[in-house]
């Protein structure tokens, strides 16, 4: 097999990966990275309270065709969820996912893939139904970083492509008079993250 050959299937790896367009090189970027862009759903179930909190977003991804690594960068818009008490919807939350580096990971050859996220959760505010009040103030946080280590399997070219990971919350800090009870409700193990990426329009 020829090295052009090869190179070239590697690019169709890339683009497989990611399950997304190539859109362009970065100017003066190596000639062996490929830029990518995505849109995510993300899905999380919360085991402490027993509730899935969703939102979406988008991913830039740069993959390097000859070490097979990934760098990307994901953002997400705020999600909201209930906060039940006794099950009843007492207040609302505004929750935020804010990496702390990029997400980093590897494409193997049987095009397994990996990934590793470090994020805070940032619970922005709570609000009390009916009362224009935020509970927590405004850098409420897991005192450490949430590490998801996120594996899933591609499919073809171009398809929608899935990771999955099960996680640890940390203990949270500066909620306010709420920081043991924000702590008791959310922290814990057993929590799963399900992200699927399509292509950029």
């Amino acid at each position: 097999m020829t090295r052009m050959t090869w190179r070239t299937m590697l690019a169709a790896a890339a683009v497989t990966t990611s399950g997304a367009t190539l859109l362009a090189m970065a100017p003066g970027a190596h000639a062996d990275v490929w830029k990518l862009n995505h849109t995510a759903s993300v899905s999380t179930y919360i085991k402490s309270m027993n509730q899935t909190v969703t939102t979406t977003g988008t991913q830039s991804a740069d993959f390097d065709l000859e070490t097979r690594k990934i760098t990307a960068y994901l953002k997400t818009k705020d999600a909201t969820a209930p906060v039940k008490i006794a099950g009843l919807p007492l207040a609302q939350a505004t929750i935020r996912i804010e990496p702390v580096s990029p997400a980093t990971g590897t494409l193997a050859y049987s095009n397994d893939l990996t990934v590793t996220q470090k994020l805070n959760i940032h619970i922005v505010k709570i609000d009390p139904l009916g009362l224009p009040l935020n509970v927590v103030g405004s850098n409420c946080k897991t005192s450490t970083p949430v590490t998801m280590k996120l594996s899933g399997k591609l499919t073809g070219l171009f398809d929608p492509f899935t990771l999955k990971s099960t996680f640890d919350i940390p203990q949270f800090s500066n909620c306010a008079l709420l920081t043991p009870i924000v702590s008791k409700m959310v922290s814990g193990t057993g929590n799963t993250a399900s992200i699927t990426f399509k292509a950029a329009a």
